[in-house]
């Protein structure tokens, strides 16, 4: 039997919400507005899902597809390469990481980065689809991901706690 709209949104809002503190650079203020808006303009959609699909990824998609279209940060958005320094003996002080740490790094993403990287980095997602989902082409989301060097730099100096908050672009 087919999982219904509201048996998805109740198995995967705990995932969601973790995308949306991470997508929202840890406000749960935006975060909880990010996963209220897509639950709510997913029901729609969600009638016309293949059933081929998987529903829980479709759903990951449209949170990311929403803080996207929020920021600007869709197909239309064109971010710079991400700054790359960072000694392979930094990576050892990234054991004591918190969430609040991630989230202050997260914050000097550019949007698009941010998006890009939850769904390749942390959720796992294939390029293809991840980029599919974000509206752009895989080109643009590999240098997307070159932010990925930019995050673990920004954590290893604290995620800009005290810093100026101007973002990494």
């Amino acid at each position: 039997m087919p999982i219904t709209y509201e048996e998805l949104v109740a198995a995967e809002i705990s995932g969601l919400y973790q995308g949306g503190l991470w997508l929202s650079a840890g406000d749960e203020g935006a975060a909880e507005d990010l996963v209220l808006a897509t639950v709510v303009r997913g029901l729609g959609p969600f009638a016309a899902l293949p059933a081929a699909h998987d529903p829980a990824r479709w759903l990951e998609g449209r949170l990311a597809r929403e803080f996207a279209d929020r920021h600007g940060s869709g197909a239309q958005a064109r971010v710079a390469a991400a700054p790359t320094s960072l000694s392979p003996a930094a990576l050892e002080r990234l054991r004591a990481i918190d969430a609040q740490a991630l989230h202050r790094a997260a914050a000097l993403l550019p949007p698009a980065a941010r998006a890009a990287l939850w769904l390749v980095v942390l959720r796992r997602w294939r390029y293809a689809d991840a980029a599919a989902a974000l509206g752009i082409d895989v080109e643009e989301l590999k240098r997307l991901l070159s932010y990925r060097q930019a995050l673990l730099v920004a954590l290893l100096r604290g995620g800009a706690a005290g810093a100026s908050g101007a973002a990494l672009t």
